[in-house]
């Protein structure tokens, strides 16, 4: 409503006090502001990614100028509801917590683009495992031609020198067209450069060992560089056009 309290707050104030179920002038006119900060205390535990600013202070001057804005206009007040017990209205405001947590869920889910060049990053995923698997053989090459006798490929050791070139070869033909649909950087390149606070990384694997991983296993990434969630499959978003 235009004359409401609640719509000339800021827009974080809002939001905050919508996660308590609270959007109109008449719900924050019934409700303590010790009950908001309880509720807010426990949004908080559900939602720990969220930053939350209010403080008890400010909801009590919040709600002490509602008051004092009640008697110098006229509003349709819907009548207040019938008394709850406490412990129905934790029950009532853990639902709450849930369907917003369910629609947040949904959301991100919703967040991915589809990927424009699905197969080159399918392709380029595999060859990115293939790299521990050059350095393992290069170091088994090694082995065997400077400490044993055996030689299982045959007594020329540049078959041996040449053999771990098998799985870095295709990791630099693919490394170049595997690219993120939006800022173009290479996804699997172990290359060092900055990346997105939100890249997948797995300790002791890296950054473009963990989007591979990410790429074959769930069909979906977020590109190490500019953190955009791309998905491999499904139809282009036209509301999400690719830069």
């Amino acid at each position: 409503m235009p004359d409401s309290l609640i719509s000339t707050l800021p827009e974080t104030t809002r939001r905050e006090l919508s996660i308590c179920g609270i959007t109109t002038d008449a719900q924050l006119e019934r409700t303590a502001p010790a009950r908001i900060w309880q509720d807010l205390q426990t949004a908080r535990r559900f939602f720990p990614d969220e930053s939350f600013a209010l403080t008890l202070q400010d909801i009590e001057k919040i709600v002490a100028t509602l008051h004092r804005e009640e008697t110098g206009r006229k509003e349709q007040v819907s009548p207040p509801q019938a008394a709850v017990a406490p412990h129905a209205e934790e029950t009532d405001f853990r639902h709450r917590l849930q369907t917003a947590g369910q629609s947040r869920r949904k959301s991100r889910r919703n967040n991915y683009i589809t990927h424009r060049t699905p197969l080159l990053s399918f392709l380029g995923a595999i060859t990115a495992l293939l790299m521990p698997m050059f350095f393992l053989a290069l170091i088994g090459a090694g082995y065997l031609l400077l400490f044993t006798d055996e030689r299982p490929l045959g007594n020329n050791p540049y078959i041996y020198m040449a053999a771990p070139l098998v799985f870095l070869i295709p990791h630099l033909l693919m490394v170049r067209f595997a690219r993120c649909s939006v800022c173009h950087m290479p996804l699997f390149a172990y290359k060092p450069y900055s990346h997105h606070k939100r890249a997948h990384h797995i300790p002791l694997l890296g950054v473009a060992f963990s989007t591979a991983l990410h790429v074959l296993f769930l069909l979906r990434f977020r590109c190490p560089a500019c953190g955009t969630a791309q998905r491999l499959y499904g139809s282009p978003r036209s509301s999400q056009s690719v830069k």
